[in-house]
């Protein structure tokens, strides 16, 4: 293996491993919601899933637009950074 391959290949692995970390702590110190659209108001919780969750196929897989809100959980000491 080239030396620049095996740098390359441990900086992306870090890289995979600090956006693990910061989900967990995101997802550890808030509630995540997705918020109400007027445009989706008739939808079941099963269908704003669907909708949310399924990825589309284009050039690059990319959720939909989903306006989302964080919340503080009760009795979470959230972190400033």
């Amino acid at each position: 293996m080239i030396e620049g391959q095996l740098t390359k290949c441990c900086v992306l692995r870090f890289a995979e491993i600090e956006q693990i970390a910061i989900l967990s702590v995101i997802i550890l110190h808030y509630r995540i919601t997705v918020l109400d659209e007027p445009q989706y108001a008739h939808e079941t919780t099963e269908e704003r899933k669907e909708r949310v969750l399924t990825p589309r196929m284009r050039l690059a897989v990319r959720p939909v637009r989903t306006p989302v809100a964080f919340t503080p959980r009760e009795g979470a000491n959230v972190p400033a950074y």
